[in-house]
């Protein structure tokens, strides 16, 4: 007996088992080419055919996809979805995806553009002038001293005079008797001075 290749037994097999179910893998819906500002999620899917069921792999830069923290791919049978998480500028660029099964290969081409977030420019605004209020009290008039009231001059022996009664005189600093009349001229003149 001839030596037959892996893929010879295959189809041998199918058309001895009476079924006719090898199909060469082909892209059903291709993913589109898809443009998302930076921080969002880029999502692209494709529907795939074919008997038996093709391998699906993403490529970038020829490079396969694998899932990681921000690379999502998940798989069905005839379905598969790459997801890109928090896109950043570095993942710009042209993508593939290929289907194969031992009956063939298809694979289709889109890109991922990336648009910068706006950062808002910091606008600095000075504050608006404000004019200063019109006085509108007046102020006071300065506050003038009073004037100089002259001591009387000491004379060199006091007059003698009669005591008033007790109770209406009033003992001074330097214990000597005063008349109320005087005591309140004494406290009219020191008010006046402060």
């Amino acid at each position: 007996m001839p030596h037959l290749s892996a893929k010879s037994l295959v189809i041998l097999s199918l058309l001895l088992s009476g079924t006719d179910k090898v199909k060469k893998s082909s892209i059903l819906t291709k993913p589109r080419s898809i443009t998302v500002s930076e921080g969002e999620t880029a999502r692209f899917s494709c529907d795939v055919d074919g008997e038996p069921a093709p391998v699906i792999t993403w490529l970038r830069a020829g490079q396969p996809i694998v899932s990681s923290r921000r690379f999502q791919v998940t798989r069905t049978q005839y379905k598969s979805t790459f997801e890109i998480s928090l896109v950043q500028m570095s993942d710009e660029g042209s993508y593939t995806v290929v289907v194969e099964n031992s009956e063939g290969r298809q694979e289709a081409h889109f890109t991922l553009t990336i648009q910068r977030t706006k950062i808002p420019e910091k606008t600095i605004i000075s504050p608006p002038r404000i004019k200063s209020p019109e006085p509108r009290v007046k102020s006071p008039e300065p506050v003038k001293s009073p004037k100089r009231v002259k001591s009387p001059e000491p004379t060199s022996t006091p007059p003698k005079a009669k005591s008033p009664p007790e109770d209406k005189m009033y003992v001074a600093s330097n214990c000597t008797k005063l008349t109320p009349s005087t005591c309140l001229t004494i406290i009219l003149f020191l008010l006046f001075l402060c």
